[in-house]
């Protein structure tokens, strides 16, 4: 039988590709974490018009920063949605995340460094809507994300947003993420609970993953049956994961 969520998957597939760039904040796969005012929040620091999020990963219980990778290294831009459930006096759940405009790469081994005209990734607080942007100049900018098989989703040097390799503690410690457009820099950390730039232990509860597609991209409806295909094919991705979680 076809999971559940499969018929919700192909149906907003569907959705996105007749209604074009007409049609915004399209999330594809469900979620747990973002709501519909998340995803025009997102498309509002991106800045690159409506979007379609893919659901690529849904941490279940026992994945590990291998089945992160697993699951989202090679598929290009993402948006890392993490609830963090303690840490810094944080007594009720916190949604934050980052964006990340190239692909997870453990092949990497470590930091991606980027160029001070390529540094467009940023760091975000949904919960107070909050955002920090690669630092555009100085040196401390350059390091992206960290892409290592022993991090989940991991931002900047600091590090500014770490995710361990069980998924499910880290810290926060502004470094590479974080100047002001007047150049003051704020910490991430702080920004969660208003403590300072400390790199205290967080915890974190559900963690996902969505590619990124720009809604003016989608196919003409000619093309629907592929992306049903295509629809088909994630489906049977999710599906396996979770009857391999449910055997373990």
């Amino acid at each position: 039988m076809m999971h559940r969520d499969c018929g919700f998957v192909l149906t907003a597939m569907l959705i996105a590709a007749i209604a074009g760039d007409a049609y915004g904040g399209v999330i594809v796969g469900g979620s747990d974490l973002l709501t519909a005012g998340d995803v025009t929040q997102l498309e509002s620091w991106l800045g690159e018009g409506p979007l379609i999020l893919t659901n690529v990963f849904d941490k279940s219980a026992g994945d590990t920063a291998t089945d992160f990778h697993d699951a989202v290294d090679g598929l290009g831009a993402t948006f890392s949605i993490i609830e963090i459930t303690g840490g810094y006096g944080i007594t009720a759940p916190v949604i934050v995340g980052g964006y990340n405009p190239y692909s997870w790469d453990v092949s990497l081994g470590s930091y991606r460094i980027t160029s001070p005209g390529d540094r467009d990734a940023f760091l975000f607080n949904l919960t107070d809507s909050d955002v920090r942007y690669q630092n555009p100049t100085d040196a401390s900018g350059e390091l992206q994300t960290m892409n290592h098989l022993g991090h989940g989703p991991s931002f900047g040097g600091g590090t500014d947003l770490y995710v361990d390799s069980s998924l499910t503690s880290g810290s926060s410690y502004a470094f590479s993420y974080g100047t002001e457009t007047g150049g003051i820099p704020i910490g991430f950390g702080g920004a969660l609970a208003g403590t300072g730039t400390g790199s205290d232990s967080l915890t974190y509860g559900q963690i996902e993953v969505f590619t990124v597609t720009s809604a003016e991209s989608v196919p003409e409806p000619s093309t629907l049956a592929l992306l049903g295909l295509g629809g088909l094919g994630l489906c049977g991705h999710r599906w396996r994961r979770k009857r391999k979680n449910a055997a373990t």
